[in-house]
């Protein structure tokens, strides 16, 4: 899937379908515009920014991946996969 032009589309989820450890297909959600941000802001290609960065907006979920007991009101993209220099996994990178 290429990403579009249109800026109706940008604010938009769009489904992020990848394979779970039982190769079953599970859905996450990346936001159009993080989508763009990493492939063409950063150059990431569209297979690899699917599989691992996952648009988060609930602030519960974003306190429980940051390992936060008190949260304020954020909202960003988590990225998680392999570092293929050492293979040892990306611990977090979140955007505020």
């Amino acid at each position: 899937m290429s990403i579009p032009n249109n800026e109706d589309f940008r604010n938009n989820l769009v489904p992020n379908l990848s394979m779970s450890s039982s190769s079953e297909a599970t859905s996450s959600y990346i936001c159009a515009r993080h989508l763009e941000e990493w492939v063409k802001g950063s150059g990431v290609s569209e297979q690899i920014t699917r599989l691992n960065v996952k648009t988060l907006e609930d602030n519960e979920e974003i306190a429980q991946h940051l390992g936060w007991k008190k949260y304020k009101h954020t909202a960003g993209w988590w990225c998680s996969g392999i570092n293929p220099r050492n293979g040892l996994p990306i611990v977090l990178l979140f955007h505020l």
